[in-house]
């Protein structure tokens, strides 16, 4: 015989949802001081220090500077790969489009790619 002393309808109830997490706290509060800003999360407090205006131009010129000399990389076109042994490099020949160079060991073949394949065609 079944036990009697459970609910109808204990058995067919669904679960209760889980609890969404919780949020990380949010800043509770930011200052804008003379000597620099304070912002408190929760009851973690940080505080920076504005900089000096000597820091300030120090940093711009480095800046400026690092970007000079990546302007001047990116500007050149093109990439160099380094030649390794048993690994090819690809190109696209520029004699003939819809084929392709391959540099392998010292050699260059100009072919095809059919089904992912490179195929000499030369």
């Amino acid at each position: 015989m079944p036990p009697t002393d459970m609910h109808p309808q204990a058995a067919s109830s669904t679960p209760k949802p889980a609890k969404a997490p919780p949020r990380p706290p949010r800043a509770t509060q930011i200052r804008r001081e003379p000597g620099g800003t304070r912002v408190t999360f929760g009851t973690a407090t940080v505080t920076t220090r504005k900089p000096a205006r000597a820091e300030v131009e120090s940093n711009v010129e480095a800046s400026t500077e690092a970007l000079r000399r990546a302007g001047d990389r990116l500007a050149r076109p093109g990439i160099r790969l380094p030649a390794r042994k048993n690994v090819p490099l690809f190109e696209a020949d520029p004699d003939c489009p819809g084929r392709y160079l391959r540099r392998l060991n010292g050699r260059t073949e100009r072919g095809v790619l059919e089904n992912g394949r490179f195929t000499v065609t030369d």
